[in-house]
């Protein structure tokens, strides 16, 4: 000190003033209200998704423990698949087993029919009984021809004169009776009785002869 004058005031030297109220800055105030309401909406969304997540996890386990359970009964069925395959292959080894046994023993019925053939010879085959059947054959050929010719020659009889064409076949059925047996048929006729056959009436010029198989003169058919 000099003189004691006190020394000059700094000029850098400045005062602490406190802050004015909020009410005094709205906009401060705004920020805050805006702040809050923020933080409570956050607030909010954390705890909804922290009650999903718990729900999610607690599915997950439903779920796990729903897998696990079904894991369980397909390893069961698995299990009694597995046994009936092994039961089943060791059935059908033992059947194959008894059927080659089975193959392996001599057949008696077989055996039998080898010791009765041996015994028993068949009969020796008669060549007499061949040979008249083709002499048979051989007289029935030419007759059969002939009589074919015949009747392609001679055509089919005209409506009503049947019992003329019967009498000038007497000559040809005459000749077929001295050469030898009459031709048999290829495909033979059903079997008809005398009482299934109906009467026919057959007209020619001024003859009428009705050839009856059944007494009944009702039932007439002309020819």
């Amino acid at each position: 000190m000099d003189g004691g004058h006190p020394p000059p005031p700094l000029p850098y030297s400045c005062f602490w003033e406190p802050p004015a109220p909020a009410a005094e800055h709205p906009e401060l105030q705004a920020i805050a209200t805006s702040s809050v309401s923020v933080a409570e909406d956050l607030r909010r969304a954390l705890l909804r998704t922290s009650l999903e997540l718990e729900s999610t996890r607690l599915a997950a386990r439903e779920e796990f423990r729903r897998l696990e359970s079904h894991a369980l009964h397909l390893t069961h069925l698995l299990r009694l698949a597995t046994r009936e395959r092994d039961e089943a292959r060791l059935h059908s080894n033992s059947l194959l087993l008894l059927l080659s046994h089975r193959r392996q023993l001599p057949n008696p019925l077989a055996v039998d029919d080898t010791t009765n053939n041996s015994l028993n010879p068949p009969p020796p085959v008669s060549s007499s009984s061949d040979e008249e059947e083709s002499n048979r054959i051989s007289q029935a050929a030419p007759a059969e021809a002939e009589l074919e010719e015949a009747a392609m020659k001679r055509g089919l009889p005209e409506k009503g004169k049947l019992l003329e064409a019967v009498m000038g076949a007497g000559p040809l059925l005459q000749t077929l009776m001295l050469a030898g047996p009459l031709p048999e048929w290829r495909h033979p006729p059903p079997e008809i009785h005398s009482f299934d056959i109906p009467p026919v009436e057959i007209s020619g010029a001024d003859t009428r002869t009705r050839i009856a198989g059944s007494p009944s003169p009702e039932r007439k058919v002309p020819f």
